[in-house]
């Protein structure tokens, strides 16, 4: 059984709560389609066989809503994990990394041009393009010893590309835009567990919880939502 429960992905998850209004209990069902988040480094499978596929189908499973409306999940322990890599994170950008010969000299370049702007008075922001997350990342790390009074951030565009913006700031204006971007990704983060603040919620209700032969759903719920630091 702990198996299954750890091989397979939720697909749903529903819930139905139950509330005194007046002098009668009524329930409130909920029904959730879940997909789960896609984690840097790790290899995460949702299959099913043929037999589940036509159950599916029998259900009446909307797959369309499932792969493009699904609320995403992460466990328990992986939320804290990323939690708290965003508030050591000093600059905000990630662990540093190391360059080959190649992505050093790419780099030379564009802090040639960035040590010209600031030399011509950096009035306006500058864009730096082209680079891709490994070489933005060790741009980065590389101004933070050469440039520090310069703020860079991410402007995202059509995936994959991202373009990197670079403003002259104070060092108390630098360390209030730092503070903004490291709530940004804090709210990311939480946006990425989706249905384990669900079940958080449900959890700090503190009441009891009933089911039908809900042993393997209990089961499901620690292994890829509890497991390591919610208990239930």
């Amino acid at each position: 059984m702990r198996e299954v429960a750890e091989k397979y992905q939720i697909i749903q998850l529903g819930v139905c709560p139950f509330v005194l209004e007046g002098e009668k209990y009524v329930a409130h069902p909920l029904n959730v389609y879940l997909f789960p988040e896609e984690q840097s480094g790790v290899k995460s499978d949702v299959v099913f066989d043929i037999d589940t596929a036509n159950f599916f189908k029998q259900k009446k499973l909307d797959f369309n809503k499932w792969t493009y409306e699904g609320v995403p999940y992460i466990s328990a322990s992986k939320e804290k994990a990323l939690m708290e890599k965003v508030v050591k994170d000093k600059s905000g950008m990630g662990e540093d990394v190391k360059a080959y010969q190649y992505d050093m000299k790419r780099i030379e370049q564009e802090l040639e041009s960035i040590k010209k702007w600031i030399k011509g008075g950096a009035k306006e922001e500058l864009t730096v393009t082209g680079l891709n997350g490994f070489l933005r990342k060790y741009l980065y790390q590389q101004m933070d010893k050469v440039f520090p009074q310069v703020f860079y951030s991410t402007k995202h565009l059509k995936k994959p590309r991202k373009d990197v913006i670079l403003k002259v700031v104070t060092p108390e204006k630098k360390k209030i835009l730092q503070e903004v971007r490291k709530k940004e990704k804090l709210k990311t983060v939480a946006l990425k567990g989706g249905a384990l603040r669900l079940l958080k919620f449900l959890v700090n209700l503190k009441v009891p919880v009933i089911g039908h032969n809900p042993i393997f759903d209990l089961m499901y719920i620690y292994s890829h939502l509890c497991r390591g630091h919610l208990r239930m």
